[in-house]
């Protein structure tokens, strides 16, 4: 520990750590505009000058590492002097109405919403009005004029990019969103372009975001202090009735976030500070959010087939018919499809409304990969979960994505990926990418992704090759090659896999037992990136179930690719309008994950917590609610649940492992013959390609994401 003093309080710090830290701790303020706590030191703004005793000048804060004995002053007459000084150049060409103006202080109490204009000449016109850092600085240094020349930037406002727009005019150059960029995220996409006063922040030849690789997860405008950057769809929406934190379910990495509400609606979503991204977010839970939850074909009404058409009803008689229709069918021809956006409390009600109510097995949950990876998992480790977090990623020494395109699967996996590349770790991709992270070391997309696995597994394990039953090698020279170049800088370290649903072939249960192998050789961490947010919680819950082929009743609780020949009922419990409403007898609209309570499980396998932030569509209702009201409906016993705290705590006492989550050490490597795994039929019950909500392809809902994707020649 290192003593020292700042403004006379004897303080102990650690070694490293800078001034700015230490006052930070201490809740001594020293104001700055370039630092931020998750990146490197900068020391661009000079806006935390301090004294220290026995050093002939003023030093930054956030760049002098403390020292034994240190006596630091935070703040003077002069000191203050300098920092006004500074921001007054700063203010000069930044426009500052908001900052000088003497009505300031009943401005903001009684006019607080932002004005739309083409461009901010001032606070009212600034989208960043409630957050903006330079004003804060501005207020604590007491600036009330600028005493030297003000000169408008005038650089053109840049609109034309997928989710955000650019106003370098009240840019302040501290460099946040570059560093951000390049030192967590790992693109470089934006950096300092030009020199003395017309330098700016921009892209390579002033090309658009969509061509400077850019992934618009949205970090550069949540480290923005003043408006420079902001989001087109909620840049006007004005201050907060409520933000809550809930769990982002739309792809199973469950990150942690804030959702803005006003008037019970969806304004915004940004990341919180911890959670197992860290602070990060993707597109998807960054800008996607509103419009998905907010989008104008939400199911409002319980419906049922009267005639040709469909007619809203109240609930009671769509409970009614749903249960009257259900009684005509014979147990083993009712089929359950469990979508992976529902909760654990909604996935585990449906298991116990098959068992106990209609008496069927029939639970079918809608992913690709849940099958097939199961049994490679179970038969391999014995339970179908993952092995280590996303920490570990950063941690390791090699990382292996076998058949996951994480740009589009799992955005937030990469940065930890670029954290430990940062470190030296070997990054190797394996299967088809629409975008390969730069900082990739071998990449191939082989024409058999078992065959190739087989072969990594054959060099980097060759002591467990004979008992695992690896069959003959059969790839093309090349591939081979790079197989075994793989095998080389994965032996001997420490290794973590991602693998995704490019395994989910025949082959699936396989490959997913081959890469079980390594990470338990390797003492090493294997993460699923599922397809579909909640895949982990309902095989936690023994829903997984592979579809029969007598079905006659189908009880859909999100789309699906087509139903099945054979099928005589349908009853659809989703949140979006789509083409199943032709074939649907009964229609029960349901809830988006910021509308509902109860818990997720991501593919670390730790169990997270979902909020209900906001308010139901017309006469929707939570998931777990019309499970509930249509098995009493059906003469059903026990479900009397009014609040999902209740359901949540039968669902604990009946699966107790849930509770703790999946993890549970490291793999134990079991004697499994490749050969006895069975091969994957293609399924008929599956969901559509690519991220999806209940089913629903979120580029089909958002036009930015589809403008992203499109430019990364993402088929539709």
């Amino acid at each position: 520990m290192v003593n020292l003093t700042i403004d006379g309080r004897a303080l102990q710090a650690k070694d490293g750590q800078t001034i700015l830290d230490v006052a930070s701790a201490a809740n001594i303020y020293i104001p700055t505009l370039c630092n931020h706590p998750k990146l490197a030191p900068f020391g661009g703004c000079r806006m935390c000058l301090v004294k220290v005793e026995g050093m002939r000048s003023v030093v930054p804060a956030c760049t002098t590492p403390v020292a034994e004995g240190m006596k630091v002053t935070s703040s003077d007459g002069e000191l203050v002097d300098l920092r006004q000084s500074i921001l007054e150049l700063i203010l000069s060409e930044h426009p500052s109405a908001c900052i000088v103006c003497e009505d300031r202080e009943l401005c903001f109490k009684y006019h607080r919403e932002p004005q739309k204009a083409g461009s901010c000449t001032g606070c009212k016109t600034c989208p960043n009005l409630e957050g903006c850092e330079l004003y804060k600085v501005a207020e604590n240094l007491g600036i009330r004029d600028i005493g030297v020349k003000i000169e408008y930037k005038d650089i053109p406002a840049r609109r034309g990019d997928p989710f955000l727009d650019r106003d370098y005019n009240i840019c302040i150059m501290c460099g946040r969103c570059v560093r951000v960029c390049d030192e967590l995220r790992g693109e470089s996409a934006i950096a300092f372009t030009q020199r003395s006063g017309k330098a700016t922040i921009g892209t390579a030849f002033d090309k658009p975001l969509t061509e400077s690789g850019c992934v618009f997860c949205g970090a550069c405008v949540d480290t923005c202090p003043t408006g420079a950057l902001s989001e087109k769809r909620t840049k006007w929406g004005g201050k907060a009735d409520q933000i809550l934190p809930t769990t982002c379910t739309l792809c199973p990495a469950g990150c942690a976030l804030f959702v803005e509400i006003k008037f019970g609606r969806v304004l915004n979503s940004r990341p919180t500070n911890g959670g197992p991204s860290d602070g990060q977010l993707c597109s998807l839970g960054r800008f996607c959010l509103p419009p998905l939850v907010n989008y104008n074909k939400r199911l409002e009404y319980p419906m049922v087939r009267k005639g040709k058409g469909l007619q809203p009803v109240d609930w009671d008689a769509a409970f009614a018919r749903a249960a009257e229709r259900l009684k005509a069918y014979k147990p083993e021809e009712i089929g359950i499809v469990v979508s992976p956006n529902l909760t654990n409390e909604a996935g585990y009600l449906l298991k116990r409304f098959a068992k106990e109510v209609l008496g069927t097995d029939n639970l079918i949950l809608a992913s690709r990969m849940a099958n097939p990876v199961a049994d490679g998992l179970k038969a391999a480790m014995g339970r179908a979960g993952p092995v280590g977090t996303m920490a570990d990623l950063a941690a390791a020494q090699s990382i292996l994505v076998v058949g996951s395109d994480l740009e589009l699967d799992a955005p937030v996996l990469l940065p930890p990926i670029y954290q430990a590349k940062k470190h030296g770790a070997a990054v190797l991709f394996a299967g088809r990418v629409s975008r390969l992270p730069r900082y990739t070391d071998l990449h191939a997309s082989p024409s058999d992704l078992c065959s190739f696995v087989a072969e990594i597994v054959r060099h980097a394990l060759p002591a467990q090759a004979g008992p695992m039953g690896l069959p003959p090698s059969h790839l093309p020279a090349e591939e081979a090659n790079v197989a075994r170049e793989m095998a080389k800088k994965l032996a001997g370290t420490r290794l973590a896999i991602v693998f995704g649903e490019q395994i989910a072939g025949p082959d699936g249960a396989r490959i997913a037992a081959l890469l079980a192998a390594l990470a338990a050789h390797a003492k090493g961490a294997l993460l699923p990136v599922w397809d579909g947010g909640n895949v982990q919680g309902m095989l936690d819950l023994g829903i997984q179930g592979k579809a029969p082929g007598n079905l006659k009743a189908l009880y859909l609780t999100q789309q699906i690719e087509k139903i099945p020949e054979g099928v005589e009922l349908v009853i659809l419990q989703d949140i979006y309008k789509s083409e199943l409403m032709g074939k649907a007898e009964v229609v029960f609209p349901a809830s988006a994950f910021t509308e509902t309570g109860g818990t997720a499980t991501s593919l670390e396998g730790r169990l997270q917590r979902v909020a209900a932030c906001s308010s139901l569509p017309k006469m929707a209702n939570e998931d777990w609610a019309i499970i509930t009201k249509l098995a009493a409906a059906t003469g059903g016993q026990g479900f009397g649940f009014t609040s999902v705290k209740d359901i949540t705590d039968e669902m604990f006492k009946a699966f107790p492992a849930m509770k703790v989550g999946s993890m549970a050490g490291q793999p134990s490597m079991k004697a499994v013959n490749l050969g006895s795994l069975p091969a994957s039929a293609p399924g008929t019950l599956v969901p559509r390609r690519g991220i999806c909500h209940r089913g629903a392809p979120v580029r089909e809902m958002v036009d930015d994401y589809d403008r992203v994707l499109t430019r990364w020649g993402v088929p539709k």
